[in-house]
């Protein structure tokens, strides 16, 4: 089976690429919850379950479908292995490839790059300086404003995105 260039909602969904551990969830949460208020459709690899293509392919699917992505790298730290996870940095680096070399058709690709704490992410992705990302102090709060106001930014003409504090509200 090819898979189109774009899925027909391309302009409408999201790929969320954050951690996926009991910590995190409550975050995660809140992020699939902004990005529906707000009129989108959030895809991340943890929903699509199945062993007929490996977690890198569902992964490179979904980039190729979405025109809008948010990572978060805010979890690049030490495991007991004394190794490093690197997941997060490095399906943020499929997401700009994609925009930087993957032809006319990505190039309208956007991304919201977050982090915990400011200037963390030049410690542990030190050619992340100069995207601009944003920080959320791993409170659902800030978080959703930070998802919200980059969802609003690239909102298509006449697309309705609610307030931070209608989407708090609920």
């Amino acid at each position: 089976m090819t898979i189109p260039e774009q899925a027909p909602d391309y302009r409408r969904q999201v790929f969320i690429n954050c951690p996926y551990d009991e910590e995190y969830r409550p975050l995660m949460k809140a992020a699939i919850f902004v990005v529906h208020a707000c009129g989108y459709r959030a895809l991340f690899a943890a929903a699509k379950v199945g062993a007929r293509q490996s977690r890198l392919e569902k992964i490179l699917e979904m980039v190729r479908n979405c025109r809008l992505s948010i990572h978060d790298i805010s979890r690049v730290e030490v495991e007991r292995s004394g190794l490093p996870r690197f997941n997060m940095a490095f399906e943020f680096g499929i997401v700009y490839g994609a925009c930087k070399l993957g032809g006319e058709v990505h190039r309208d690709k956007e991304f919201l790059l977050l982090d915990s704490k400011p200037n963390q992410n030049r410690k542990s992705l030190s050619d992340s300086a100069g995207l601009d990302p944003s920080y959320h102090s791993n409170a659902q709060s800030r978080l959703v404003d930070c998802v919200r106001h980059f969802l609003a930014q690239h909102a298509e003409a006449g697309q309705l995105v609610a307030g931070t504090g209608d989407i708090l509200a609920r």
